[in-house]
């Protein structure tokens, strides 16, 4: 019998609670997947084109502190600062009346222990007529699986869907737009209200507003001096640009772009293990009670269990990692 009240899971996250009719003890945590959230893919054919439209920024005449926000979290999870020599931007952007020249740019990042992920921070720019990163109609922020050096999937729909999105209004809380190297609100800092649980693995990461060109102008995103992993990458999956229309390295948008690394910081907290605990009593003597945990993962399942031998009405802590 479980005994009430006796439930807890460290760290705190997700939801639980027995089940009196079940006889189960359940914990759940509920990701935000791409279908959850509304994630569709985006537009890649029109029969509109320009010339307007460019890969990279233009240099800028002087070169201004990107600014940050500052947040208390429990830890950086992996930082990639703003590069110190090169602060060009780099297309990166779902255009609402240009899709073949929509373009994508995706860097990777290493989880060796599970981690709870809640604040994305992006560095940013824009040109071409660009005041805001404001006039965005949203914000998306996707976690790919790695493929052999590049991302599984990519934002038209090919390949495999991400395994992480998060779509949001520039507007909403959750967002804090600040001004960019160049003083434009061009940097984005999503902290938020649900932290996402990331085990362990190889990803890649990407992160575009959706934007009107004619109206609003370009954004792209900034190079880091790191030296993390493998080099950015690029996609324009319309084949407005010229360069097909598969992952390639980002350096091919050319001069001044020497640089591996791409931009971006996460925070959160690391987790080494998650630990749900309780108490129950035996009504039988010299029993040995099993105790059994599943986690699923997707399609994969995971299992633990703990077992107890006790005398008549004892309690019996059950703790499984």
């Amino acid at each position: 019998d479980y005994v009430p009240g006796s439930l807890s899971v460290t760290p705190v996250v997700g939801a639980y609670d027995y089940d009196e009719t079940m006889g189960m003890v359940w914990w759940y945590l509920g990701p935000n997947t791409a279908k959850a959230n509304g994630w569709t893919p985006a537009e890649k054919w029109s029969t509109a084109s320009t010339t307007d439209i460019t890969t990279q920024s233009g240099p800028h005449d002087t070169v201004i502190q990107s600014e940050t926000v500052e947040y208390a979290i429990d830890s950086v999870l992996w930082d990639q600062p703003l590069s110190s020599v090169n602060q060009n931007a780099y297309v990166n952007q779902d255009f609402t009346d240009y899709p073949t020249s929509s373009a994508f740019l995706a860097d990777d990042f290493w989880v060796t222990s599970p981690w709870l992920i809640d604040t994305f921070f992006v560095p940013g720019d824009g040109w071409n007529g660009f005041s805001t990163l404001m006039n965005a109609s949203t914000l998306t922020f996707l976690i790919y699986a790695d493929d052999a050096g590049m991302p599984a999937g990519n934002p038209s729909g090919a390949g495999e869907i991400p395994i992480w999105s998060y779509l949001i209004s520039p507007s909403d809380p959750q967002i804090t737009i600040t001004n960019g190297n160049s003083g434009y609100p061009s940097n984005t800092q999503l902290v938020l209200e649900e932290p996402i649980l990331l085990p362990a693995g190889h990803y890649w990461f990407v992160f575009y507003p959706t934007m009107s060109f004619t109206t609003d102008g370009q954004y792209g995103r900034q190079p880091a001096d790191t030296l993390n992993l493998n080099t950015a990458q690029f996609i324009n999956p319309g084949g407005g640009f010229g360069f097909g229309t598969g992952w390639l390295p980002w350096t091919v948008l050319g001069a001044p772009l020497t640089q591996q690394d791409m931009a971006f910081r996460i925070e959160g907290a690391e987790i080494a293990t998650l630990q749900i605990e309780f108490d129950a009593t035996s009504k039988v003597p010299n029993l040995t009670i099993w105790n059994n945990a599943y986690l699923q993962y997707g399609d994969l399942v995971l299992t633990a269990s703990a077992d107890t031998f006790t005398g008549y009405g004892s309690y019996l802590p059950m703790t499984i990692k």
